[in-house]
């Protein structure tokens, strides 16, 4: 999304809404709204953001690659993941706890029935 990769350019460099509006002659309100993607810049307004982060505006409006998508085949794990994604942060971060804890305690086992 052109909004996100415009944040992530502009933290990249440490640069305020503020500063960045300054330097692009646009409001800091529209530079809010274009990383939120409430409102989507003009073709001058990339063009000028681009040139800004010294970068080409194809660079700039291309989006990043799909990241491959895991596929998970067992319903009943898959269920148990559509929950946890309905979890608080925190109870999350228990459960993968858990998760990866479970998971190094069974390579054990195998590691020491092999030998």
């Amino acid at each position: 999304m052109l909004g996100e990769r415009i944040r992530k350019l502009r933290r990249e460099r440490n640069w305020t809404q503020k500063q960045l509006g300054q330097m692009a002659g646009i409001d800091q309100n529209n530079i809010s709204q274009y990383e939120s993607g409430k409102i989507t810049p003009t073709r001058r307004t990339v063009d000028r953001l681009a040139e800004i982060f010294a970068i080409s505006p194809e660079e700039l409006i291309a989006e990043a690659p799909a990241e491959p998508v895991l596929a998970i085949e067992d319903p009943e794990l898959l269920g148990i993941f559509r929950e946890m994604s309905k979890l608080t942060e925190s109870d999350r971060s228990r459960l993968k706890w858990m998760l990866n804890l479970a998971i190094r305690q069974l390579r054990i086992q195998d590691v020491m029935q092999a030998s």
